[in-house]
């Protein structure tokens, strides 16, 4: 029979299970379609059933160690740069959550390309952003930025969560906390659900909570940000759940 359709038929029945959280189910259709995609070179679908996996993972950790796993089995069996480099940037993501950064920047060395393709260049500038904000380094993580800004003229920050992370979080670290709340409220409100989902409400606290201080330094009432810091507790009580997988509710 026709193996790379009944790989493709494979992912997309696994995704389905993922998005319904069947996780149980994403795993067994994810290992299933790998075990009939690999061996036959069909990377892609191959690929897609690796995030299926690691998604159904209960945790960051474990999700990144299965996505190395089969990423380098993927490798041995021959797929291209493009297809493990995907694979790697997702891992260095999910590393860089828990605060691995030996791991993160292994990843990323991995993936590195002179000229990646849209998909890998979103996640990776992402990734790399957020790492330099994280360390401390503002200029570093706005160069990440511009670059994205000056790829994707014509998709807003907030639409992807893990770049609106990344915004927001230079912003916080740049003392700019009114900047990141520009990007962190319409994703909130737009209630994007991809990955990093989980850090736009505690991210947008976070900077009510910096501008509250802020204009107690300038002896000034607060109680404007701190009515909108209540109107956010009030709608969004919780973290914003993800589309996939739960690993965010254990780390």
């Amino acid at each position: 029979g026709d193996t790379e359709a009944l790989a493709y038929a494979l992912a997309a029945t696994g995704q389905l299970a993922a998005l319904t959280r069947d996780l149980e189910a994403a795993a067994a259709l994810a290992r299933e379609t790998f075990a009939i995609a690999a061996p036959n070179g069909h990377f892609w679908p191959a690929a897609l059933a690796s995030f299926w996996e690691a998604y159904s993972m209960p945790t960051y950790r474990r999700a990144a160690t299965r996505l190395r796993e089969l990423r380098a089995q993927l490798g041995a069996a021959g797929a291209p740069h493009s297809v493990t480099a995907a694979l790697a940037a997702t891992e260095a993501n999910s590393w860089l959550t828990i605060g691995e950064v030996d791991e993160v920047r292994e990843a990323l060395r991995f993936v590195r390309t002179d000229d990646p393709p849209d998909y890998l260049d979103l996640g990776l500038r992402s990734v790399a952003a957020l790492l330099a904000a994280r360390q401390g380094r503002v200029d570093d993580a706005e160069a990440h930025l511009e670059r994205l800004r000056e790829r994707f003229p014509n998709v807003p920050a907030y639409v992807v969560a893990s770049r609106a992370v990344a915004e927001a979080t230079t912003g916080i670290v740049a003392g700019e906390p009114r900047r990141a709340l520009d990007v962190l409220l319409p994703s909130i409100e737009a209630r994007v659900g991809t990955y990093g989902a989980e850090w736009l409400v505690p991210l947008a606290a976070r900077a009510m909570a910096d501008l509250a201080e802020s204009a107690r330094d300038r002896r000034t009432a607060p109680d404007d940000v701190l009515a909108e810091l209540a109107g956010l507790r009030d709608a969004h009580p919780h973290v914003l759940p993800r589309k996939m997988g739960t690993s965010y509710e254990h780390d």
